[in-house]
Parts: C-alpha cells; structure tokens; sequence
C-alpha cells in the first residue's frame, strides 16, 4: 500500500505541471514520503514547502524556488545549479556536497545548516543568513557575500578565493587553513576570528577589522590597501608582512612576536602596547 501511495505521489512530479506539483507537495508533507532523487529542473516552484524531506541527490536544476522552505531537508548530494533559490530557508539542512553553482542565493537563511564540501561556487549570497553554519571545506570561490552574515560559522578549509566581502561580518568565525586569496574585504568584521595559517593573498583589507583575531602564520603575500584596517588586540605572531604599508594602521595590544616587518610603512601606526619579541624589522 504505501509503495503504491510512494509511486502514486512520484507520477504527480513527473507530470511536471505546477498544479500536480503544488497537490503532491502538500501529500508529501502530511505522510513525509521518501523523495530521494526526485527531478524538478526547469519550474516554477516559489514558496514551496520542503521541510525535513529527504532530497538526497535530486535534481533542481535553473529551477525558481522564490520564498520556498527547506527548513531541516536532507539535500545530500542534490543539484541546485542555476537555481533562484533568492529568499529561501535552508535553516538546519543538511546540505552535504550539495551542488549550488551559479545560484542565486541572496537573502537565504542558512542558519545552521550544516554544508561540509558544498559547492557554492559563483554563488550571489548578499545578504544572506549564514550564522552558525557548518561550512568546513566548502568551495565559495568567486562568491558574492556583500552585507552576508557568517558570524560564529565554521569555514575550516574553505575555499573562498575571488569572493566580493564588502561588508560582510565574519566576527568569531573559524577560517583555519582556509583559502581566502585575492579576496575583496571592505569594511567587513573579522573580530576574535581564527585565521591560523589562512592565504591571505593579493588580498584587499580597506576597512576591515581584525580586531582579537588568530591570524598565526596567515600568509599575506603581495596584499594591499589596509587603508583604516584595524589589528587591534590581533595575535600576527609568525606572519611575514614585509615591504607592506601598514601606514597609519592600528596595532594596539597586538601579538607581533616573530613577525616580518622589513620593508614596511609604519609611518603613524600605532603600536602601543603591541608584543614585538623576535620582529625583523
């Protein structure tokens, strides 16, 4: 009986009328029916509910999904690429090697959803809600964030490399070994972030703060622009930042011990109370 109400439901989708869709959906969610690999590409799907379904490998591809829920869906594997995915919640999903490519997420709540080795990449997330989310190993790379709030998440590993942050805070975030090179920061907020041995490369950090921030071993070859970047309190024990204008910077109570320091502008900087045990200079 139940098999025969599963594939019942499934004929509903296939029919790939909205009409059918909307019907099978609301089936789905009194009996909560298995919809692993379910094909929805190419619809209209705004304000749908897909709360704690199982969508393991489906595929949703340039499919518009306006306003809809995904609160608590496993989405395993799945595929969104190119998908209007704009004011979604995926609150506490399970988004394990889901495939995000080219997708509009902004303003999405991805409070903590847990999203290790996603594929995020050419994503727009401005504005989006990213708090407390488990990103480890994620690939980001050319992501916008604009105005997106990843406060307390976990990006261990990521690859956010091309990623517009203007703004974006990033404030007790976990970035170790994480890829961030060439990225743009404007007056986005790193506070008590760990950055520990995090490439910082050809990185823009006009207005960023980085205040109590782990940045131990960060590479920050060839950055540029730390134009009212604050450092305060930060721990740049072991990083190299020779030949860099640090002009004007703020390095109060900052743990510089070990630190590269030949060839930089420090014309102006503040460096009261800084930790400077073993800096070249």
């Amino acid at each position: 009986m139940e098999a025969s109400f599963n594939y019942k439901i499934k004929q509903l989708f296939d029919t790939k009328k909205e009409e059918n869709i909307a019907l099978a959906l609301q089936l789905v969610q009194n009996f909560k029916v298995d919809l692993e690999g379910l094909a929805l590409e190419n619809l209209q799907l705004n304000q749908s509910n897909f709360d704690q379904l199982n969508l393991q490998h489906g595929s949703f591809r340039n499919s518009s999904f306006l306003e809809a829920s995904f609160s608590a869906a496993d989405l395993g594997e799945a595929n969104f690429r190119g998908a209007n995915l704009s004011d979604v919640n995926f609150s506490e999903a399970k988004l394990y090697k889901t495939n995000l490519m080219n997708a509009n997420l902004a303003y999405a709540n991805f409070y903590k959803a847990s999203m290790q080795s996603a594929k995020f990449e050419n994503t727009n997330l401005m504005s989006a809600q990213l708090k407390q989310a488990n990103m480890w190993s994620i690939n980001l790379r050319r992501s916008r964030l604009k105005n997106s709030n990843l406060e307390s998440s976990d990006l261990k590993e990521a690859d956010m490399r091309f990623c517009l942050m203007e703004n974006t805070n990033l404030s007790k975030a976990d970035m170790t070994d994480a890829d961030l090179s060439f990225c743009w920061l404007k007056g986005s907020n790193f506070s008590e972030a760990v950055l520990i041995d995090a490439q910082l490369e050809g990185v823009n950090f006009e207005g960023a703060n980085f205040s109590y921030a782990n940045l131990t071993g960060a590479n920050f070859k060839n950055c540029y622009n730390f134009k009212a970047a604050n450092f305060e309190g930060a721990n740049l024990s072991e990083t190299d930042l020779s030949g860099i204008d640090l002009s004007a910077i703020n390095f109060k109570n900052a743990n510089l011990t070990a630190c590269n320091l030949r060839g930089c502008n420090l014309n102006e900087a503040n460096l009261q109370n800084a930790i400077m045990y073993g800096v070249q200079l």
